[in-house]
């Protein structure tokens, strides 16, 4: 079952948004719980990784910690959490994408806006989910694609980088891609990476946020920056709400 968190200091808005929240899940036939929260301070104090599915956070909460401070915190701990920031300007877009935002909500939020936001995360966490299996060291090796920064090959051999372990395979690069998300991107003849994991573009290399550095091709650099950068602008404009 899911558990869907709002944090909003506002008690109508918070009301507003339970009342959408709750119509969402009964005409989606959707089982879930509804936890609420007044302030960031709150919030972050009683998360616990694992037990919020989905949240719903206003930006800007009076006195204290607002929404921006909260979603940090947030994603320290949880960083695949789908997160929908609730505010009533679109000043910090560049902030939502700094904490992975999936959605940006601009008040008064409607019951179609918010369904849409819904229907993405749900989305968000059934592609968090989806795995790869691999062969390697004679046993089948089950990764989720999300856990995966980038894939290397070297001879006729191939490894799957995490931030936690490698694992070596002797599947090629072009079969592996074939059953790999829509964030991962060809970037090199010896390279896949996963452009979520990645902090921005340097010269020749994707500089990955666990400090890593994926090499970019010489021939056909500008494609594969125009690729990423076409990824990122999607992302953006879904966590806008375009």
């Amino acid at each position: 079952m899911l558990t869907i968190a709002i944090c909003e200091d506002n008690d109508r808005e918070r009301q507003h948004l339970q009342s959408l929240l709750e119509r969402y899940l009964n005409n989606r036939a959707c089982e879930a719980r509804i936890v609420a929260y007044t302030h960031g301070e709150q919030l972050v104090a009683n998360f616990q990784r694992g037990e919020v599915s989905i949240l719903l956070l206003d930006v800007l909460m009076g006195d204290g910690m607002n929404g921006i401070e909260a979603a940090r915190t947030i994603k320290e701990r949880d960083p695949d959490l789908p997160l929908v920031f609730v505010t009533s300007s679109t000043d910090y877009a560049v902030d939502s994408y700094e904490v992975r935002a999936l959605h940006y909500l601009v008040k008064p939020v409607t019951e179609a806006s918010l369904a849409d936001a819904l229907d993405r995360c749900k989305g968000a966490i059934d592609a968090s989910r989806r795995r790869i299996d691999v062969v390697s060291d004679r046993e089948t090796i089950s990764l989720l694609q999300s856990d995966v920064f980038c894939i290397e090959a070297f001879g006729n051999k191939t490894v799957l980088h995490t931030c936690a372990s490698s694992f070596t395979t002797y599947v090629p690069l072009t079969k592996l891609i074939e059953s790999l998300g829509p964030s991962f991107l060809r970037c090199h003849r010896s390279y896949i990476v996963n452009m979520d994991h990645v902090a921005r573009v340097e010269g020749k290399e994707f500089l990955v946020k666990n400090g890593a550095r994926v090499p970019i091709r010489t021939n056909g650099r500008a494609q594969v920056v125009e690729d990423y950068h076409r990824y990122v602008a999607a992302r953006l404009r879904a966590q806008a709400g375009h």
